[in-house]
């Protein structure tokens, strides 16, 4: 077989492998979490709204799909009660490797946790979507979107970060 993989400069996500080749997920569960992978950060989405997009699999199939998701922990649901109104909400977490992790998530009103003195190492890319269309750069849910980068290039980045850590000016 032959792969022919067409080269993007925007609208595409990327995906690791190993979740792609997840043998545990059914090929309908894969083809959810890259759907769902795909979306951006916000996206509202669950079991009733995916089968209306996708007639072919249906609302029971799009459930049991789910459950596979939450069962191996790409799929994570977080329900509390709104301290203001009293109303019972979920909230739900997609992720692109397993999530064992029993702590909850932060809710997007709690504060964000104070990162510390000095310059993060390995700061997170800035995300850059167009909510309206989910293209652009991305944090989680829209994985950075752009083509692999050559040794040069890398090597280029590798050394304005270094210059940028020691409070040299990156670029002349």
């Amino acid at each position: 077989m032959r792969i022919h993989i067409s080269p993007r400069k925007r609208a595409f996500t990327v995906i690791g492998n190993e979740v792609v080749r997840d043998r545990r997920l059914s090929f309908t569960a894969r083809g959810i979490l890259c759907y769902l992978l795909s979306l951006p950060d916000g996206a509202r989405e669950d079991v009733r709204t995916l089968a209306d997009k996708h007639p072919g699999v249906g609302r029971r199939g799009v459930a049991k799909a789910v459950d596979e998701l939450v069962q191996y922990g790409y799929y994570v649901r977080r329900t509390f009660r709104d301290q203001r109104t009293g109303h019972v909400r979920t909230e739900t977490f997609v992720y692109d490797s397993p999530h064992t992790d029993d702590r909850p998530e932060p809710r997007r009103s709690d504060p964000e946790p104070d990162p510390g003195p000095g310059p993060d190492p390995s700061p997170a890319p800035e995300a850059d979507h167009d909510p309206g269309t989910g293209e652009g750069k991305g944090g989680e849910a829209g994985a950075s979107r752009q083509a692999p980068l050559s040794p040069a290039r890398v090597a280029s980045l590798a050394d304005v970060a270094r210059q940028a850590l020691r409070g040299r000016p990156a670029l002349a």
